[in-house]
Protein backbone atom coordinates (compact mmCIF):
# COMPACT_ATOMS: atom_id res chain seq x y z
CA UNK A 1 0.00 0.00 0.00
CA UNK A 2 2.78 2.31 0.90
CA UNK A 3 4.67 1.60 -2.61
CA UNK A 4 1.48 2.31 -4.53
CA UNK A 5 1.15 6.08 -2.61
CA UNK A 6 4.25 6.59 -3.14
CA UNK A 7 4.47 5.61 -6.88
CA UNK A 8 1.40 7.94 -7.24
CA UNK A 9 3.18 10.84 -5.31
CA UNK A 10 6.18 10.80 -7.80
CA UNK A 11 3.93 9.87 -11.00
CA UNK A 12 2.16 13.61 -9.67
CA UNK A 13 5.50 15.05 -9.02
CA UNK A 14 6.58 14.14 -12.68
CA UNK A 15 3.10 15.67 -13.98
CA UNK A 16 3.35 19.05 -12.69
CA UNK A 17 7.24 19.15 -13.46
CA UNK A 18 6.02 18.33 -17.23
CA UNK A 19 3.45 20.88 -17.23
CA UNK A 20 6.52 23.73 -15.35
CA UNK A 21 8.71 22.30 -18.89
CA UNK A 22 5.83 23.21 -20.89
CA UNK A 23 4.88 26.17 -19.39
CA UNK A 24 8.54 27.54 -19.10
CA UNK A 25 8.91 26.51 -23.34
CA UNK A 26 5.53 28.49 -23.84
CA UNK A 27 6.24 32.13 -22.17
CA UNK A 28 10.05 32.37 -21.78
CA UNK A 29 11.64 34.13 -24.49
CA UNK A 30 14.64 32.28 -26.21
CA UNK A 31 17.97 33.22 -24.09
CA UNK A 32 20.37 32.06 -21.51
CA UNK A 33 18.06 32.19 -18.84
CA UNK A 34 15.34 29.91 -20.69
CA UNK A 35 18.34 27.31 -21.37
CA UNK A 36 19.26 27.07 -17.92
CA UNK A 37 16.08 26.73 -16.62
CA UNK A 38 14.89 24.14 -18.80
CA UNK A 39 18.35 22.05 -17.94
CA UNK A 40 17.69 22.39 -14.24
CA UNK A 41 14.14 21.22 -15.17
CA UNK A 42 15.70 18.12 -16.98
CA UNK A 43 17.90 17.13 -14.72
CA UNK A 44 14.89 17.03 -11.67
CA UNK A 45 12.62 15.41 -14.17
CA UNK A 46 15.61 12.90 -15.00
CA UNK A 47 16.20 11.72 -11.26
CA UNK A 48 12.10 11.46 -10.91
CA UNK A 49 11.99 9.08 -14.00
CA UNK A 50 14.43 7.57 -12.40
CA UNK A 51 12.97 6.62 -8.91
CA UNK A 52 10.17 6.06 -10.98
CA UNK A 53 11.35 3.46 -12.60
CA UNK A 54 13.25 2.20 -9.65
CA UNK A 55 10.13 1.65 -7.73
CA UNK A 56 8.62 -0.12 -10.58
CA UNK A 57 10.74 -3.18 -9.54
CA UNK A 58 12.85 -3.36 -12.94
CA UNK A 59 14.74 -6.28 -14.55
CA UNK A 60 18.45 -6.20 -15.42
CA UNK A 61 16.74 -4.18 -19.05
CA UNK A 62 15.46 -1.34 -16.24
CA UNK A 63 18.69 -1.21 -14.49
CA UNK A 64 20.15 0.33 -17.69
CA UNK A 65 17.16 2.77 -17.47
CA UNK A 66 17.75 3.84 -14.21
CA UNK A 67 21.35 4.66 -15.11
CA UNK A 68 20.37 6.45 -18.18
CA UNK A 69 18.10 8.67 -16.08
CA UNK A 70 20.86 9.47 -14.04
CA UNK A 71 23.41 9.93 -16.78
CA UNK A 72 21.16 12.55 -17.75
CA UNK A 73 20.40 14.16 -15.08
CA UNK A 74 24.10 14.69 -14.49
CA UNK A 75 24.30 16.02 -18.05
CA UNK A 76 21.02 18.36 -17.42
CA UNK A 77 23.10 19.59 -14.14
CA UNK A 78 26.40 20.08 -15.40
CA UNK A 79 24.98 22.28 -18.54
CA UNK A 80 22.80 24.31 -16.13
CA UNK A 81 25.81 24.67 -13.95
CA UNK A 82 27.65 26.10 -17.20
CA UNK A 83 24.92 28.54 -18.11
CA UNK A 84 24.64 30.08 -14.74
CA UNK A 85 28.27 30.49 -14.37
CA UNK A 86 28.56 32.31 -17.78
CA UNK A 87 25.67 34.23 -17.05
CA UNK A 88 27.07 35.28 -13.77
CA UNK A 89 30.05 36.29 -15.43
CA UNK A 90 28.77 38.49 -17.87
CA UNK A 91 27.04 40.25 -15.52
CA UNK A 92 29.90 41.11 -13.28
CA UNK A 93 32.07 42.69 -16.38
CA UNK A 94 32.45 45.94 -15.85
CA UNK A 95 31.49 48.26 -18.69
Amino acid sequence: MAADALRLLVDVALLISVAELLWSLWRLPPGGRRAALLANLGAGLALMLGLRLSLSEPGPAGHWAILACLALAGLSHLIDVRLRGSAGRSRSKPA
